[in-house]
């Protein structure tokens, strides 16, 4: 998932950096920041050992989009040991609703990671189907699980059955 552009947000999911904090004031002498949105769980925390029975490549873990944290979020991507796609986690407080609401995602299937809700969706900007989403729902938030095709490797499997896949093989490190 390529999650790049101008803006702080869009529709609750991150999209590039630069976060702007905002504060309230309180009467003619205090000011009461905000807390920040914190993501309901950290997908960097998963041991190597978790990364590495799901297929994934833990030597080729990077944090962030692009390298850039986003308040709210924990974002981590690894690259699979056969190395024709990559997987993302994303953990947020956006809601399943909020997901099923983007105009970017699309294809929405509901779907069960383990005894939670969830749903599998695809891009609308992905006619040819190199990628993938599952979001599940969590405490204070959602997972997002986001398979990508890596450019110039032929698809070994179908995405959205990586996807699946790896929700399934991770659901036990959810919160």
């Amino acid at each position: 998932m390529v999650l790049v552009g101008c803006q702080d947000s869009s529709d609750g999911m991150p999209t590039s950096a630069g976060a702007m904090s905002t504060s309230v004031s309180v009467g003619t002498s205090a000011r009461i920041s905000p807390a920040k949105d914190v993501a309901p769980w950290d997908p960097c925390a998963l041991s190597s050992d978790a990364v590495r029975a799901t297929g994934l490549d833990p030597d080729s873990k990077k944090t962030g989009v692009a390298g850039v944290e986003f308040d709210g979020w924990k974002v981590c991507r690894w690259r699979a040991q056969t190395g024709w796609y990559t997987l993302s986690i994303l953990a947020g407080t956006p809601t399943l609703k909020d997901v099923q609401g983007r105009r970017d995602f699309s294809e929405f299937k509901p779907v069960r990671v383990g005894n939670r809700s969830a749903l599998q969706f695809g891009r609308a900007s992905d006619p040819d189907n190199l990628g993938c989403g599952v979001v599940v729902e969590v405490s204070g938030g959602t997972v997002l699980f986001d398979m990508l095709t890596r450019y110039g490797e032929p698809q070994q499997d179908a995405p959205c059955a990586v996807s699946v896949r790896h929700a399934d093989e991770l659901a036990m490190y959810l919160p």
